[in-house]
């Protein structure tokens, strides 16, 4: 015969009570963790079992849950369950006591009445599952005196600290009054060597200036000194001397080109090439984009060509700026 004590322990781990149809009902309470100062313990959270032996009806729950787990039908689950409600009706009758798998003991008392004995070998709580008993280990509390030599240590090594520290702070004292002593002399001294060249800083400036754009400064004194040019004009006049030599160069090889020539104009050039089918190669890409791209005649063995030409320096800078943001950052402007 089958024995439903595992699946009344079971149930209990998820519900609160399991009843037994005409035998009684298992009930859980929950339990605290505790601390057992007799066994030295420490419990976790767990179930406090009890019985009901008034509780009798049947429910439906251990029928359907054994039903499930023997795969049988309700009647036969049923008849499992009065299978064993009648042996342990016979074993109380009989004085003996009925022991339920990890649940408890139930037996008759003096007076007739059913008495319920949990094992609580088993935690049917399942929130404590996998905790475990914590043994309790007593705190010894020792009254400890303190010993002379300990003491004149611990005495020592204070002394010798505040020592140090005196020392410390006397030498501290010594750098601050050093320092409110010297610093005045030191700014008197500063000041006096400041006045007494005046010059020395005007003129070391001048020689900076000098490096910076490649000007020789003229000797003599510094009343001497005739002011210098600034950068930017020295940059400005780099600039007119490049103007100046393109346009030298591309200038007319004779004499009797120079007299048919009525205008001049500015040419934003693309690129300088040696031989004639590449600047036609470059050429081509522009020809369809840009309408004043043109293929300079041959100059100095060099066959230029142009994104457009213009009769006022102010449209061809223009140009060239556009053209160097959106073409060719090596653009330049040639002037004939």
């Amino acid at each position: 015969m089958i024995k439903i004590d595992k699946y009344i322990a079971d149930l209990l781990m998820e519900h609160q009570f399991v009843l037994v149809p005409d035998f009684g009902a298992f009930i859980g309470h929950y339990k605290a963790s505790e601390i057992s100062t007799e066994n030295m313990m420490i419990y976790p959270p767990s179930m406090n079992l009890a019985f009901n032996p008034a509780l009798k009806s049947d429910d439906g729950l251990l029928k359907h849950y054994i039903a499930r787990k023997e795969s049988i039908s309700y009647m036969e689950a049923l008849e499992l369950i009065r299978l064993n409600v009648r042996e342990w009706d016979n074993m109380l009758q009989n004085n003996h006591a009925v022991r339920i798998n990890k649940l408890g003991e139930i037996r008759n008392n003096e007076d007739q009445k059913l008495i319920f004995s949990p094992y609580n070998t088993f935690n049917f709580n399942l929130n404590s599952f996998g905790y475990k008993e914590i043994p309790l280990k007593p705190v010894v509390r020792r009254n400890l005196a303190l010993d002379e030599k300990i003491y004149l240590e611990i005495n020592k090594s204070s002394v010798i600290r505040n020592h140090k520290k005196g020392k410390f702070a006397e030498k501290r004292r010594i750098v601050y009054y050093s320092v409110a002593l010297y610093l005045p002399i030191l700014i008197s001294l500063w000041a006096f060597f400041l006045i007494k060249e005046p010059f020395t800083v005007q003129q070391s400036s001048l020689n900076v200036l000098a490096v910076a754009t490649n000007v020789d400064l003229p000797t003599g004194s510094v009343s001497d000194v005739k002011e210098l040019p600034s950068l930017s004009e020295s940059k400005n006049s780099e600039k007119d001397n490049e103007i100046s030599v393109k346009a030298e160069k591309s200038s007319p090889k004779t004499n009797e080109e120079a007299k048919y020539k009525t205008a001049v104009y500015y040419y934003v050039i693309g690129g300088c090439f040696k031989e004639y089918g590449n600047a036609e190669a470059f050429y081509g890409k522009l020809v369809h984009r840009f309408e004043g791209s043109e293929i300079l005649p041959d100059q100095n063995s060099f066959y230029r060509v142009s994104y457009g030409k213009f009769s006022d320096l102010h449209q061809a800078n223009d140009f060239l700026y556009i053209i160097r943001e959106k073409e060719n950052s090596s653009a330049w402007i040639l002037k004939q």
